[in-house]
């Protein structure tokens, strides 16, 4: 449901030709998100003892910001 509302709400791409290989990057996208967070929250908490709400929230924030990006530059971009 993610990728059918980034895709069509969210990036107004109404294209079908390239859906596959959108999908494959959307979800390669999303382990690459889960992976980092899974990281950085680690980091934040074990090595600079920041409260484990906090890492996540910043983290969080800075992933939904990484994957704006790569949505609109990469998987979403307009084809001229």
């Amino acid at each position: 449901i993610s990728f059918f509302l980034q895709k069509f709400w969210t990036f107004g791409d109404q294209s079908r030709e390239f859906i596959h290989r959108q999908i494959l990057l959307f979800s390669l996208t999303a382990l690459a998100g889960l992976a980092f967070n899974t990281g950085l929250v680690y980091a934040l908490v074990e090595f600079f003892h920041q409260h484990y709400l906090l890492a996540q929230l910043f983290s969080g924030v800075l992933i939904a910001i990484m994957n704006f990006f790569v949505y609109q530059n990469l998987i979403f971009r307009r084809r001229l």
